[in-house]
């Protein structure tokens, strides 16, 4: 992306080829593309017309880059890490910063190439609703650096509430329905009663074997976020 330079050479009036092509008296990386580039400069003398050239070799780096594979992270209520995923071109470092600056430092790993972590060190309720993760890459050779955005947004957990029909204790079995009820979407629901496992916001239960069985339920949210009930003894047959 670097702007086209001048050439300049002395005694002024000669010619100039890149690669063996006539171009005038300005070179333009962009158009010539990364790799090495070889300038000639063509001199008439003005009395014997003999021909003085001299050349040397230009060298255009690929411009540096760096840019996330998505534009957001969602970060639910359970998590502490956040992993992402860069392109990267041409670069002697990547720098990581919080916006805004209040928010302190990042802790960021890296996994693979391309692949990272950000550590969420900080209280979520410290934190604000949706924040910035800004990446910085320092190209090599004093080439411009790039940088990108990744826009962090809390979650809430998903809003839901345990509904029964039926009993919950009988001398011989225990049967009944569940049901979750939620003020939005609760998208993905899991049920564990004893060795009973079932999908789907309704639940229907017989039990017929004797002692305490536990309930459980895992309500996936609409972006992922999971939120887990856990009755221990909840049914006694």
């Amino acid at each position: 992306d670097s702007q086209a330079i001048d050439l300049q050479a002395e005694p002024e009036g000669g010619n100039w080829r890149v690669n063996g092509q006539s171009s005038g008296t300005q070179f333009n990386p962009s158009k010539a593309g990364a790799g090495q580039h070889w300038v000639t400069y063509q001199y008439p003398h003005p009395r014997n017309r003999c021909m003085t050239v001299d050349s040397t070799a230009l060298v255009v780096q690929k411009p540096p880059r760096v840019k996330s594979t998505t534009d957001e992270l969602k970060l639910c209520p359970d998590q502490d890490t956040l992993p992402f995923q860069l392109e990267e071109q041409n670069l002697t470092g990547i720098e990581f910063s919080l916006t805004p600056d209040s928010l302190g430092s990042p802790s960021i790993s890296s996994t693979d190439q391309g692949l990272y972590k950000y550590q969420v060190d900080a209280e979520k309720a410290a934190l604000p609703d949706t924040y910035q993760l800004l990446i910085r890459g320092n190209g090599k050779q004093g080439c411009q650096a790039t940088q990108d955005t990744l826009l962090i947004a809390q979650q809430p957990k998903p809003d839901f509430t345990l509904r029964q029909q039926g009993d919950r204790r009988a001398c011989h079995y225990v049967a009944g329905n569940l049901k979750v009820a939620s003020n939005g979407d609760p998208g993905k629901v899991k049920w564990y009663i004893g060795n009973q496992t079932d999908t789907g916001i309704h639940h229907q239960y017989r039990i017929t074997e004797e002692g305490a069985h536990a309930l459980g339920v895992r309500v996936s949210g609409e972006h992922g976020c999971r939120d887990t009930v856990w009755k221990p003894g909840y049914f006694l047959v």
